[in-house]
């Protein structure tokens, strides 16, 4: 009788483990969404990279937040384009979040939208910031909204990869994937593509990749809050605003920069 009853046990802890271990990802109305995908392929790579909040709440400090513990590129491999052989060349990427409630992120309103902006990929791009995205009426945004959270609901019931069981899915298309749900880069109704193309030759080429990062108040104003920046081993960071004095003196150094240029060139041509 022990025996058995040390067997139901035993089994009953089993079952536990194995639904705690099917119950590790978690998502919030508010998280950042970290998507990779391929242009071709049948899984992609999903990773919550945390509240929001943690990029408004150093918004004006140029400070740099580092995702390195989110996801690895073991989980890219894994999840880009055709599981198990995928890479960061070719692949597209982009970061978003979203609630459908005022104040499910303090002091926020119903229908915000926090969207990445992809830089250009030359020298005089990657230093240039991008055009802000315009916001919209409340129900223009929850257009976009919905497919968000779908996404993150998608995740939620995900297992979690070997390498970031609690923070990153590799989630096969047609399960409420990024993939089913970002169409074109802009799930079917935003303004534009949100999504980062990376090149071919991007692991060997030398150059980081980097998105803006807006926040849009349904009519009201849009906030650039920094930017995204994804090395070529696959770490992503995000460099937030710098405080607006500091901002100012780097716009004034650029300027003066540029005009010592075109001085210079203009005493050339004479």
């Amino acid at each position: 009788m022990k025996k058995i009853s040390k067997l139901v046990l035993a089994s009953a802890g089993a079952l536990l483990m194995a639904q705690s271990a099917q119950a590790a990802l978690s998502y919030n109305n508010g998280d950042l969404l970290l998507g990779f995908r391929g242009s071709s392929g049948s899984s992609n790579l999903e990773v919550d990279l945390g509240s929001v909040t943690q990029i408004t709440s150093i918004l004006g400090t140029g400070q740099t937040l580092s995702f390195s513990s989110k996801f690895t590129s073991a989980d890219i491999t894994a999840g880009v384009g055709t599981a198990g052989s995928g890479s960061l060349n070719s692949a597209i990427w982009s970061v978003s979040a979203a609630i459908n409630l005022a104040n499910q992120v303090p002091s926020t309103a119903k229908n915000t939208l926090w969207l990445t902006s992809a830089r250009g990929i030359n020298s005089a791009d990657i230093n240039t910031q991008t055009t802000a995205w315009t916001t919209g009426s409340l129900s223009a945004q929850g257009n976009t909204v919905a497919p968000v959270l779908t996404i993150g609901s998608g995740f939620a019931s995900a297992t979690g990869t070997a390498a970031s069981p609690t923070t990153a899915a590799v989630i096969a298309n047609g399960n409420n994937s990024y993939a089913d749900n970002i169409a074109s880069g802009d799930f079917g109704t935003f303004q534009g593509n949100i999504e980062n193309t990376l090149g071919a030759s991007f692991t060997t080429g030398g150059s980081v990749a980097r998105s803006d990062f807006y926040q849009l108040t349904p009519n009201g104003s849009s906030t650039y809050l920094g930017y995204f920046e994804l090395s070529t081993a696959g770490a992503l960071s995000f460099v937030a605003v710098p405080e607006s004095s500091t901002y100012a003196a780097s716009l004034g150094v650029g300027l003066m920069a540029l005009a010592l240029m075109r001085a210079h060139r203009k005493s050339l041509a004479a």
